[in-house]
């Protein structure tokens, strides 16, 4: 049987987990990245072509906003944006359907170009790989799954579906939210599924797009439009959750262009054509608990949370840069990447943070997606009155962009280091 010895092994070539070997490359530590599907292929951008309501000739699939710290993270790793295609937007709004609120901040006024870009899911993980694939001090393996875990002293051995084997000083499980090392693992979660079903598909309108990402919030659920053209076109990614998302989706284009120009208050004008749809459950998870000895969870592996404000990519990023930083002090410290010490560092950093932004994002759920009239009239008003205040109109954006900044020591000091009393013998 083919045994192999490395210090780092990353479960999972997606976002998080490219972002995480491209930012230990050229590091003291060996990393290699196993990939159970196979190299994604960068997407084809074509011009779109209306067929009556039907849509077509543009590319098909999820998409993801990442912030302006994430861009700026990416390209310091290697990946700038000009590598793969993407789309600026340089205003969010959003707006009270069943209300009379309204509220917008602009790249402008916190002296910015951009505040980030929409981007096709695969495209920079296309751009990540094939960068991956060419790097000398990172091996990576496509269609290599993982069957079984077995942890010993210094290390843990990690059988493959083809019968061999990895020696892995730390194990990163950044296989998504079906993760099937979190579940080998024996890691619990705390989550439900929401009632709603995400939509999502890519529209024309009659109107240009004006490079703002726009969300009208309605008590069967938000709709979002997002860039995927230049300021001057009109071509948006649609992400709806709704109540009835199979009544939706059964429409006929005509039917759901119709649908959606009145859910987005012909935001961009009439909507013209749309592509097939298609949807997804929205799901709530958190992770008991990001680290093992040897093991560590990354990205959606350790946490999923509604879409709504379309940071769920961005926190998978975080987490994957919080972690090359831990490890970067093995070199000098003596200790192994799989120190459930300094994993613990990682988890103390990210855990409060992207437990907090899930409670927001739930919170902003439970107020937008309630029909009952305090909460309509607290939400319609709050938002008119916070879209007076220049102070609040910028922290919003700097939360949005990732540029919001707060004492990252202070905050563990705070907390204390009671998040896990456990010492090595928990694991």
């Amino acid at each position: 049987m083919e045994s192999t010895e490395t210090d780092v092994l990353i479960v999972g070539a997606g976002l998080t987990g490219c972002t995480l070997a491209l930012a230990l490359a050229n590091t003291s530590l060996d990393v290699m990245v196993l990939e159970r599907g196979r190299p994604i292929r960068p997407p084809a951008l074509n011009d779109p072509v209306c067929a009556g309501a039907a849509l077509t000739g543009v590319v098909p699939g999820r998409i993801i906003a990442l912030n302006r710290q994430s861009l700026e993270a990416l390209a310091r790793i290697g990946v700038p944006s000009e590598s793969y295609p993407h789309f600026p937007f340089h205003r969010i709004c959003a707006v009270d359907g069943c209300g009379s609120g309204r509220f917008s901040v602009a790249a402008s006024e916190l002296g910015l170009d951009t505040l980030g870009s929409i981007v096709h899911a695969d495209a920079p993980v296309a751009a990540m790989q094939a960068q991956l694939r060419d790097a000398s001090s990172v091996e990576i393996r496509f269609e290599a799954e993982v069957s079984s875990l077995d942890d010993a002293a210094e290390s843990t051995s990690v059988t493959l579906s083809d019968g061999s084997c990895v020696d892995a000083k730390l194990v990163v499980a950044a296989d998504g939210g079906q993760s099937t090392v979190r579940t080998m693992a024996g890691i619990q979660q705390l989550g439900w599924t929401y009632s709603q079903q995400a939509i999502v598909c890519n529209a024309q309108c009659a109107l240009p797009h004006g490079c703002d990402a726009s969300q009208v919030f309605l008590d069967t659920g938000p709709v979002a439009l997002l860039p995927l053209s230049s300021g001057d076109q009109s071509l948006v990614s649609v992400v709806w959750s709704h109540n009835d998302a199979d009544a939706l989706c059964a429409l006929t284009d005509d039917e759901f262009c119709a649908a959606l120009t009145e859910a987005t208050e012909a935001r961009y004008g009439e909507v013209i054509a749309v592509t097939p749809r298609l949807s997804f459950p929205l799901l709530q998870h958190q992770a008991l608990g990001y680290v093992r000895k040897h093991l560590v969870l990354l990205g959606d592996a350790a946490h999923t949370i509604h879409p709504l404000a379309g940071q769920g990519a961005n926190l998978g990023i975080a987490d994957a840069l919080t972690l090359a930083q831990e490890l970067g002090t093995c070199r000098y410290s003596g200790q192994l990447p799989g120190d459930i010490r300094l994993l613990r560092g990682y988890e103390r950093r990210r855990m409060p943070i992207n437990v907090g932004v899930a409670a927001l994002m739930e919170g902003f759920y439970r107020l937008f997606g309630s029909s009952h009239i305090l909460p309509l009239w607290i939400r319609s008003r709050g938002m008119s009155e916070l879209a007076r205040v220049a102070g609040i109109r910028k922290l919003i954006g700097q939360l949005a962009t990732g540029t919001w900044s707060f004492d990252q020591d202070e905050l563990v000091r705070l907390r204390g280091d009671n998040l896990h009393s456990q010492d090595e013998s928990d694991v």
